[in-house]
């Protein structure tokens, strides 16, 4: 029963967006405006230094990575600012005492919008990618690259959970998840791939989780990293999403004290 109502949710958060036709498009737009930029910049790099390849990388191989960022950025549900504002309009409150799992209902609508921004955002600019810049993708290459969205989106709701617990404990959080943002959009791989970076900092990123939010996909997609690779990078992937499983779960046990305790 409870788990119809979690699909009815979703459903309705869907209905909601598609009444809003405009936003999907600026969506779209705003998408595609960054790795447009990020190619200009990139394509003065490669002209200044007179090379055709960067770690592996060429000028097409560039901008395919920033356009596949951007699709993955499309798809990355935004949990922790819903949690935040239900912390500060006390209506968290509310929630709690309804007969369904607030954490399940949060994921429900994370997976509404996940939905609804691969699908119209997401998927269209893979296409693209896959016809103009000649990407080519075999069975097996296409498959990892799945699985490396599904461990990308799943380590994204957790981080996300995470970031937003703290607003039961210090609720104006607002400057952090800025900050949050900014680190994992770097440490990820989306603001420059991670292997141009030192080798020290690149050590680093390589065995922390944030490189499987956005660089292992995208790097999957462009023939960055070979298949095998990627799947031993993936190993360690799913190792992480045990560990952020059970810090979620002491999160949330902590935050449902906390407001046991004083309240919120």
């Amino acid at each position: 029963m409870h788990l119809q109502r979690y699909v009815e949710y979703s459903k309705a958060l869907i209905k909601r967006r598609l009444a809003f036709k405009m936003n999907m498009v600026l969506l779209m737009s705003f998408q595609i405006m960054s790795p447009i930029i990020m190619l200009f910049v990139w394509t003065a790099i490669y002209l200044a230094s007179g090379v055709s390849t960067i770690s592996n990388f060429t000028l097409l191989q560039i901008a395919t990575y920033f356009f596949v960022i951007a699709a993955l950025n499309a798809m990355a549900p935004d949990i922790s600012w819903g949690i935040l504002g239900d912390v500060r309009s006390g209506n968290i409150f509310s929630i709690l005492t309804r007969p369904l799992s607030y954490v399940w209902v949060i994921v429900s609508g994370a997976f509404a919008n996940i939905l609804f921004d691969t699908i119209t955002v997401g998927i269209p600019i893979l296409v693209l990618l896959v016809v103009f810049a000649h990407v080519s993708l075999t069975l097996s290459t296409a498959a990892l690259f799945a699985l490396s969205v599904l461990v990308m989106l799943c380590l994204t709701i957790m981080t996300e959970f995470l970031i937003g617990y703290i607003a039961f404990f210090f609720i104006d959080i607002g400057g952090l998840l800025n900050i949050s943002n900014f680190v994992m959009q770097f440490l990820g791989g989306g603001m420059i791939p991670l292997n141009l970076l030192p080798s020290g900092i690149s050590a680093v990123t390589s065995v922390l989780p944030f490189q499987f939010m956005l660089y292992t996909p995208a790097a999957i997609f462009t023939g960055a990293v070979s298949n095998v690779q990627a799947e031993q990078s993936l190993i360690l992937g799913v190792l992480w999403l045990g560990i952020f499983m059970v810090l979620c779960y002491g999160m949330w046990y902590a935050a449902k004290r906390h407001i046991d305790a004083v309240g919120v």
